[in-house]
């Protein structure tokens, strides 16, 4: 390798080892030795293959960041490729897109880290040159004008051929060198060496080809990756459902064919909740490969409620943009691109982002800042559009929570306020050119003195508002503010007098007839040419139907989502009275009403309730049932169109008096009525009622009321049908097992329960027994009288044969021909014997005919094997046992049951 740090051509953990902030000694090793070929070890990706491979970057920055000291990969060309978020804050680069870029690009575009990036720069052509890790420290001043001391620690990579690879950058405080030794002299440390993939979060598993788990890190006490009886050894199909191992094994077997990465999203149900898993599967040697899960149910459900954010506000008039939790810009709207001029997302992403649109880069910081954590920021900002134009906007940034108070995304929303900066302006100049904005605009504009009276009022303030000119001149700001005339006000009043520029707030005021209305407010102090404060403008716009629209949308997201949980509940279960029951509760609540019934209609049209939820102290309709006189069967028909009826006062309907009466005894005032349709016939009817005074049926508890009970009558057709497949199977089942001709156990039958038993009894170490049957001379019956009587004779000797056996576990099976086996689970030599021998009277006392046979009549000989079964021991030994007992029995004269206890050496 000719002394030259390296980088193996195969896959390795990038690491830069704490070791590197260790004296300033030369260092002619790599900071970690390559593994060798065929490691079953977890392996990673080189940085040659890291400004190639834009996921694997992705994946290895977590591991990059959690080192406490600056890191820096560049590639061959000094081209920056990852850098964790301390270099970034030493190098002062926060926010800075710096993937791509030399160090003397960033310091043209980024100027504030010229000297720092300049003495990087120089270093890395020293490591090139001298092909070793080299160490030097560097003195640079800050941003506060502080001079500060770092040391370097720069290490070349290079290809086994000598070519350039690479460098690592390590950069850390020379106030902490010394205590840095004396970590390096205290190898012993357990903690020294840790490995650094444990501060991935991701769940990690090394697999075989075949699905079977070697190793795992990252498994988390109550991990939701997989199914609670997860350890190492199991294969995939043993920790998953059926279905997902089968797609992961799709994807593992595409990793070790192809050599590429492999991205899998699947869903995985765990104690009941539903979570969204994305995984990543690479190869890692010819039979072996790495699994990384990650948890992306937030991701999944922040893009969820993000596009539907979306869809609402595209026709909003302000200027929309949103970006996920993490930052990154994912919509804005039309507006949006009106104002800017960045027709798509794209576009203004590869110009730069939203940091872009500020003027003053002080004030995105300090927005950003201020929005991360969840905070609201509103103010007015100056921003410059795409073809460099320079706006006025009033902005409000704020957090997307889910309604766990989870952040998911960041919304900001934008005013064009340029034409209200003109009006401002034009106030200052010219009272000529005010008078003309003042009849024109149509914002409010309203003028307070120094006493918080109204001075000036324009057209746009009177219809907002509705007093006339004459009506509010010289009336104080109290009349418009009620909320300020607390003890407040005045204070209020003087900050609002000495503050600087303008500032925006939203106000519930109050309009000359009493109504309220909710406006925003942008008000700023008027400042003579001496500096003092002469007068205070304010621009008002009435906002009330936006805010209502706002509110309304949040209020329809609540209802679809309750909906949405509703019907996930009722599809959960295939059991009708699991379903039913879910679907009274489930519903009451989102109708927030006092009752909810399913009244199932039977084939003879009458009824009654058979599901119910009820709340005190209104009385339970569980199990009534309603009368013709009350409700005709044909009434039925009215709700054969699957339309809903929703009634809010009882008494005003045009409904029955003995209806209203019937009613109104279980304290029902107002009712909603929906059909459960199944296979074109009413099965029966999902019923609200109202019994607290009089419920006005909103369009939205209609709608909701018609979709729930139509998926209740989908659910309700599948428990049937879920119910006839069962009934199907089991008659299926019934037949498979059965002798067709003596309607007995078949010989299949007779195998399955035979092993099945012989397990049970070594795990209760009980005696078992089995009895083979042969009747006599049947051969020579057949010749005698022919099959037909032959088969009428095996069913009369199969029922005599079942008759004297009683009890459930045993079973009577058709062994073939004409014999026929017994199994008799916890019974030992004297109890076999004796079923033996009932077995053979029973026989006997059928008195069937044969001429053939000495004692004139059908007989049956048979063998008895008992035995205690042992682990060790096949069950065919039992078997042949009692064919030896059988035979027995036969060379003895037939017509006989002869004993033989199992012996191990059968």
């Amino acid at each position: 390798m000719n002394g030259k740090p390296q980088l193996a051509e195969q896959e390795s953990w990038i690491e830069p080892s704490s070791e590197s902030s260790l004296g300033l000694e030369r260092d002619t090793q790599p900071s970690r030795s390559p593994q060798t070929a065929g490691s079953e070890s977890f392996a990673g990706e080189g940085i040659d293959r890291l400004s190639s491979d834009r996921t694997l970057g992705q994946w290895l920055k977590p591991l990059v960041e959690t080192i406490s000291e600056s890191v820096i990969l560049k590639d061959q060309q000094g081209c920056w490729l990852m850098a964790n978020e301390a270099a970034l804050r030493l190098f002062q680069l926060i926010g800075v897109e710096y993937a791509g870029k030399t160090n003397q690009q960033l310091s043209q575009d980024y100027p504030l880290a010229q000297d720092i990036l300049r003495a990087d720069a120089e270093s890395d052509q020293t490591a090139w040159e001298l092909s070793n890790t080299i160490y030097h420290r560097l003195e640079f001043l800050t941003l506060s004008g502080e001079v500060r001391s770092v040391d370097i620690k720069k290490t070349p990579l290079f290809h086994s051929d000598g070519r350039r690879q690479g460098t690592i950058t390590v950069v850390w405080d020379s106030d902490f060198t010394n205590h840095l030794r004396v970590e390096e002299s205290s190898r012993g440390n357990p903690g020294r060496n840790k490995d650094p993939m444990e501060t991935i979060p991701d769940l990690m598993l090394y697999l075989k080809a075949d699905g079977t788990i070697l190793d795992c890190k990252n498994v988390p006490e109550q991990t939701t990756a997989m199914l609670p009886n997860f350890q190492i050894g199991l294969s995939i199909y043993e920790i998953w459902p059926r279905s997902i191992a089968t797609e992961a094994m799709k994807y593992i077997l595409q990793a070790l064919e192809t050599g590429e990465v492999q991205t899998w999203e699947y869903e995985l149900t765990v104690q009941g909740k539903c979570y969204n898993r994305e995984a990543r599967i690479m190869a890692c040697a010819e039979d072996r490969v790495v699994a990384i899960l990650r948890d992306v149910t937030e991701r999944k459900q922040a893009e969820a409620a993000l596009e539907y954010v979306a869809q609402a506000v595209e026709s909003a008039s302000d200027a929309i943009a949103i970006s996920d939790a993490k930052g990154n810009h994912i919509y804005h709207n039309l507006a949006f691109s009106t104002l800017f001029e960045y027709g798509s997302v794209e576009e203004l992403k590869a110009a730069g982002g939203p940091s872009i649109l500020y003027t003053d880069p002080e004030i995105a910081r300090e927005i950003f800042e201020a929005i991360a954590p969840g905070q609201s920021w509103i103010g007015s900002v100056e921003q410059r559009t795409r073809s460099g134009k320079i706006v006025q906007v009033l902005l409000r940034a704020d957090a997307i929570k889910d309604p766990t108070g989870k952040i998911i995304g960041r919304i900001g929303i934008s005013t064009n306020l340029t034409a209200q900066k003109q009006v401002e302006a034009a106030l200052q100049q010219s009272k000529q050119k005010l008078s003309l904005h003042l009849e024109q605009t149509p914002l409010a504009v309203v003028e307070f003195n120094l006493n918080g009276e109204i001075i000036e009022w324009n057209p746009a303030a009177e219809t907002i508002f509705g007093y006339s000119k004459a009506e509010i001149l010289g009336r104080g700001m109290a009349l418009l503010f009620p909320a300020l005339q607390g003890l407040n006000a005045g204070q209020r009043w003087q900050d609002l007098l000495h503050q600087k520029g303008g500032a925006c707030s939203i106000f519930e005021n109050v309009r000359k007839n009493g109504q309220r209305t909710i406006c925003e407010w942008y008000t700023t102090p008027l400042i003579d040419r001496d500096g003092e404060t002469i007068a205070v403008a304010s621009l008002a716009q009435d906002i009330t139907e936006r805010v209502r629209a706002e509110e309304a949308m949040r209020q329809q997201s609540d209802r679809e989502r309750l909906v949405s949980r509703t019907l996930a509940r009722i599809r959960q279960s295939l059991n009708l009275e699991e379903i039913l029951n879910t679907a009274v509760s489930e519903v009451r609540q989102f109708l927030d009403c006092d009752r909810v019934v399913v009244y199932q209609i039977w084939p003879d049209q009458s009824g009654s309730v058979v599901m119910e939820s009820v709340i005190p102290p209104w009385p339970s309709m569980l199990g009534q049932s309603f009368g013709e006189e009350i409700f005709p069967p044909s009434c039925y028909e009215r709700y054969c169109n699957g339309k809903v009826k929703a009634i809010d006062d009882l008494k005003a309907a045009n409904s029955p008096e003995c209806l209203i009466q019937f009613l109104q005894s279980f304290g029902v005032n107002g009712k909603m009525i929906a059909p459960l349709l199944h296979e074109n016939r009413l099965w029966g009817l999902l019923v609200a009622h109202q019994c607290n005074g009089i419920h006005h049926w909103q369009p939205f508890e209609i709608r909701g009321f018609e979709q729930l009970s139509t998926q209740l009558a989908i659910a309700i057709q599948q428990s049937t049908l879920f119910k006839q497949l069962e009934a199907a199977n089991e008659e299926l089942q019934r037949i498979a097992s059965l002798d067709g001709l003596t309607q007995v156990a078949n010989r299949r039958a007779f195998d399955e329960c035979l092993h099945r038993e012989w397990r049970r009894t070594i795990r209760e170490h009980s005696m078992m027994s089995v009895i083979l049957c042969d009747i006599d001379f049947f051969k020579l019956y057949n010749d005698t009288y022919g099959h037909q009587a032959g088969d009428t004779c095996l069913k009369q000797v199969a029922q005599a044969i079942a008759d004297a056996v009683k009890r459930p576990a045993d079973l009577v099976a058709r062994y073939g021909g004409e014999e026929f086996a017994v199994i008799l689970p916890y019974t030992n030599a004297e109890g076999a014997m004796q079923v033996a021998q009932t077995i053979r009277n029973q026989v006997k006392a059928l008195r069937i005919p044969h001429a053939q046979s000495p004692v004139g009549y059908v007989s049956i000989s048979l063998g008895v094997s008992v035995t205690l079964p042992r682990p060790q021991d096949p069950v065919e030994k039992l078997i042949r046992s009692a064919d030896r007992a059988l035979y027995k029995a036969k060379s003895l004269g037939r017509d006989r049951a002869v004993l033989e206890k199992y012996s191990p050496s059968l």
